[in-house]
């Protein structure tokens, strides 16, 4: 592992706590980008987990890597945070268009109750 790469960011890429701990084997390699990282792979040194988006362009683009869907692991769950005091308009719509997706499984319980529409402010 890179030395700059957090322990337990690299620990969910590498689903170790749907394995029950690390890899048995790890490569020596180290990426410190996603390009490196997916040369690495196409070179048959590795494999990783990836976000489907992610694989789909990657597959795209290396003929020697494949993408297969995860099965029996317990989902990601991405967040959308900004800074209040900062309006965008750009922040705005990713956060309006966000907001009209359904909760999936495995969401922060409360988070919808915690959103709020872009530019709206929280009372106290």
């Amino acid at each position: 592992m890179h030395p700059e790469v957090d322990p337990a960011w690299a620990g969910f890429w590498r689903l170790d706590a749907h394995r029950g701990g690390p890899a048995e084997r790890l490569t020596s390699d180290h990426a410190s980008s996603p390009h490196e990282l997916f040369a690495i792979i196409s070179a048959g040194r590795a494999v990783t987990t990836a976000p489907a988006s992610e694989a789909a362009h990657v597959v795209r683009s290396l003929e020697s890597v494949v993408a297969i869907p995860l099965q029996g692991a317990a989902p990601a769950v991405l967040s959308l945070a900004w800074h209040r005091e900062r309006r965008n308009p750009l922040v705005e719509t990713i956060a309006a268009a966000a907001m009209t997706m359904p909760a999936s499984e495995g969401a922060v319980e409360g988070a919808s109750a915690r959103a709020r529409p872009p530019g709206s402010r929280r009372t106290r």
